[in-house]
């Protein structure tokens, strides 16, 4: 099967049957270089105007490798890829009012979340190769909707990084990190 380019058998990708049941997208984005491609597939309006996916991240346009698939996490199928591509910022969903920001370094197979109450609130600036700042999108400045993380700034050298195969954990890592932030906070009263 072949999407934008890429020959590979999506079809045999965890829930990709939802095409049949559903009226399911896909949305395939690529890096400059063409040497990495993010796919959201099987993608669903839940609510009005919002979708959710699942997540395959590929290697190598002529021959490609599966790096990534992540069907247990919804994806907003939005994606930045940094302009070296080797860096994926993405937005989850990961329950409640979890919509973390999702740092990948597709060089290094690391990824990391940045707790942000509503994640696609967000696009990415990029400053230089480590240096990126989070900017209201354009629909958020006309809406004036309160966006607290407006101009954060992010230093990849700064954040604590985990294994890309413990992706689909992210919202078991997000509680973890909850309850280790509040046990420092109340140790330290």
């Amino acid at each position: 099967m072949k999407i934008d380019g890429w020959e590979f058998p999506f079809d045999t990708l965890p829930k990709w049957d939802i095409h049949n049941s559903t009226h399911a997208h896909d949305f395939l984005m690529e890096s400059s270089s063409a040497e990495y491609a993010c796919l959201f597939y099987s993608a669903e309006e839940w609510r009005m105007c919002w979708y959710k996916a699942c997540l395959a991240i590929l290697s190598g346009k002529e021959h490609p490798q599966l790096l990534v698939n992540s069907a247990n996490i919804s994806w907003f199928p939005y994606a930045k890829f940094s302009t070296d591509g080797n860096i994926l910022f993405l937005c989850a969903y990961a329950g409640g009012f979890e919509f973390p920001l999702v740092i990948i370094n597709l060089e290094k197979k690391q990824f990391t979340p940045i707790r942000v109450v509503n994640g696609f609130q967000y696009s990415i600036e990029e400053r230089d190769c480590t240096h990126f700042k989070m900017v209201k999108t354009e629909k958020e400045r006309e809406s004036k909707a309160v966006t607290w993380a407006d101009g954060k700034k992010i230093n990849l050298k700064r954040l604590r990084w985990l294994p890309l195969d413990r992706i689909d954990q992210l919202g078991d890592l997000l509680n973890d990190f909850k309850r280790i932030t509040h046990y420092l906070n109340t140790r330290n009263k």
